[in-house]
């Protein structure tokens, strides 16, 4: 996908959001904002480092398991990735 493409394919890793142990998320907290809409904060949401890929996995370097690298399906990543709204940040150096 594009952050396969654009950014893992060239060693450029990428912090994402998903959720602890790719667990699934659920409705956390409710704010109302500013012009009225409600926004809700999912549970379980996690921060880990999207370094690398194959036909069927996800490498993801998970700071809550002493920083190793552990493996999940790609659609399983995708599906926590979207619940957390897709948030990414690309690391350059």
């Amino acid at each position: 996908d594009v952050l396969e493409e654009a950014y893992l394919s060239n060693d450029i890793p990428v912090l994402v959001w998903v959720t602890i142990d790719m667990l699934e998320s659920q409705e956390g907290t409710k704010y109302l904002l500013e012009d009225g809409t409600t926004y809700i904060w999912r549970k379980n949401e996690h921060c880990v480092v999207f370094c690398g890929y194959d036909e069927n996995n996800y490498y993801l370097m998970d700071p809550l398991k002493n920083g190793s690298i552990v493996s999940y399906p790609k659609d399983l990543v995708e599906q926590r990735y979207s619940e957390m709204n897709m948030g990414a940040v690309v690391l350059l150096f």
